[in-house]
């Protein structure tokens, strides 16, 4: 059965994973770990991507608008391409586990992203892992490394991302 959460007022099922981290085998995590450093290094591209996209054509839409001269298709290249980045944000999605492809971005799963630990959920307090003791934060203000797989557990990465 799966579990139920709420996340900005929508009701979404929190994906379970096919297998946990007891079931990989030490190659199966060798690999996971290796194919994850790919990912982190796409994933930072697509990000520096992303970025010169979004304000590059923010800051010359900006300029022909005070432009008083500019010529109309000029504005609307900007103002398109800008769209551009905004519906690449949304479509390329963040990290993703290896093992069991979900997106590590969209909420916690059962596992401690830093150190692997159980997940505590506690109502109006937020997210709190039980070994580490470390309060989990999402978003802008992450308070935490990606160094396991929240959803099926396994290490992805040693040093954290």
């Amino acid at each position: 059965m799966k579990k139920l959460a709420i996340k900005k007022f929508w009701l979404f099922k929190t994906p379970t994973p096919e297998k946990f981290v007891a079931r990989y085998s030490e190659s199966e995590k060798a690999e996971i770990k290796r194919v994850f450093e790919k990912i982190t290094k796409n994933y930072k591209s697509r990000s520096i991507i992303l970025l010169v996209i979004t304000f590059g054509s923010l800051v010359f839409a900006m300029l022909c608008l005070l432009r008083p001269a500019s010529p109309l298709w000029l504005i609307w290249l900007a103002w398109s391409i800008l769209l551009i980045g905004v519906i690449l944000q949304y479509f390329w999605h963040g990290l993703y586990c290896p093992g069991c492809r979900i997106v590590m971005d969209q909420g916690f799963g059962s596992f401690c992203p830093e150190c692997g630990g159980k997940l505590l959920f506690e109502f109006l307090k937020g997210t709190k892992c039980c070994d580490c003791g470390n309060k989990l934060r999402r978003g802008r203000g992450r308070s935490y490394k990606i160094k396991y797989c929240s959803f099926c557990g396994v290490q992805v990465d040693e040093k954290g991302f």
